[in-house]
């Protein structure tokens, strides 16, 4: 909770303004819309720096607030066994794409957490919200038009906004392939 004392999640709140959605986020007594609420949450995450940097990303900062949005609506009670498997199953892809990616200067490029954090938050999420094969398989090929965040933020006040950032984009995937929407199924074997 000392991550959300920092004055760039306490701007974040402010910026969204009034709210009434059906999501809470910890350090604050307002609700938000879910995509909001993960979005607030990967900003805490990483606000203070407190960074669990593995596999070339910061896991827990995109994938831990987007479960805790999707878990508050997902119209049933979520047990603590679902939460650890649906990060557990997100990180696992994402550890795995970073081991066989290609390190060059894309690496040096672009973040981590808001490459490989965002697709581990939308694999997580669709585990959670129990798609099949094919929704998971759609709300990673929508969330792949989401990818993006320049190196150059790093240590700056726009750093808790990557996560933000990826956990709300993994929400808004998973959210929209729950309901059918489809992209391209190959988009992972585009160049």
């Amino acid at each position: 909770l000392s991550t959300h004392r920092s004055p760039f999640f306490a701007q974040a709140v402010e910026m969204l303004g009034d709210c009434d959605g059906p999501a809470s986020v910890p350090g604050t007594s307002r609700r938000f819309a879910v995509e909001d609420a993960a979005y607030l949450n990967g900003i805490a995450a990483q606000a203070m720096l407190y960074s669990d940097y593995c596999a070339r990303f910061d896991p827990t900062a995109t994938i831990l607030p987007a479960l805790l949005a999707l878990a508050q609506t997902a119209g049933r009670p979520i047990s603590g066994a679902e939460l650890v498997t649906s990060y557990l199953a997100g990180f696992d892809l994402a550890a795995a794409l970073a081991q066989h990616s290609v390190r060059d200067d894309a690496d040096r490029a672009f973040v981590g957490t808001a490459v490989l954090g965002l697709i581990a938050a939308t694999a997580a999420g669709a585990r959670l919200l129990g798609l099949d094969a094919d929704g998971m398989a759609r709300a990673l090929c929508i969330v792949a038009s989401c990818v993006g965040g320049v190196r150059a933020n790093e240590d700056t006040a726009y750093q808790g906004v990557h996560a933000g950032r990826s956990a709300r984009n993994a929400v808004r995937s998973v959210m929209l392939a729950s309901r059918g929407f489809t992209s391209i199924r190959s988009v992972f074997e585009q160049p």
